[in-house]
């Protein structure tokens, strides 16, 4: 029996690489690509961008229904309602996140909607002091006190379950103005 060799899968290794090599010289290996099809970025803005943004326009009218209701008539049932609406106005949202430049960007329409982390404290403060809680209240705070994350942690707790118990008149006052500058914002 004979001892195999490097050699017989050298060379042919070494002309591979040397075609590589030359193909990868060449001025042209493959066809140009045609331009994009005119219309399209209008296209897509009308397909996927607009109805993104309406879809979360109307969810977060719909939280900040759901949220007004809560703090009207706190129940269990109006809880659930209103962590339904939260999550189904999530979606949109974070379907926006693909996209996330021009308006959402420049005019700071993310830092008031979506910020991360919240202010715990500070929400607290706001929940445990004598600040009126309303739409233009909430609308002139820093993000880290509005916005979705901010309604999710009084809404689902530090723990993400809550009980209708647990939210004080104050709290149930911070989400819905809370929901209400959100629906603004959206």
């Amino acid at each position: 029996m004979r001892p195999m060799t490097i050699q017989p899968i050298v060379r042919p290794l070494a002309v591979v690489a040397a075609c590589l090599a030359v193909a990868a010289c060449s001025e042209s290996v493959t066809a140009p690509v045609p331009p994009a099809p005119t219309g399209l970025i209008a296209q897509l803005v009308a397909d996927v961008y607009l109805p993104t943004f309406d879809s979360l326009d109307v969810r977060c009218a719909r939280l900040a229904d759901a949220l007004q209701q809560l703090a009207d008539a706190p129940s269990e049932s109006t809880l659930a309602r209103a962590q339904d609406a939260w999550r189904d106005a999530r979606v949109p949202y974070e379907r926006n996140e693909a996209f996330a430049f021009g308006p959402i960007e420049t005019a700071g329409f993310d830092p008031r909607m979506d910020t991360w982390p919240v202010d715990v404290a500070g929400i607290d403060a706001l929940i445990g002091g004598s600040t009126p809680l309303t739409r233009a209240t909430i609308d002139q705070l820093d993000g880290t006190l509005k916005g979705f994350h901010a309604i999710e942690y009084v809404l689902f707790g530090l723990g993400g379950h809550t009980t209708v118990d647990a939210l004080t008149p104050r709290a149930l006052e911070y989400v819905a103005a809370a929901g209400a500058s959100l629906a603004g914002e959206a």
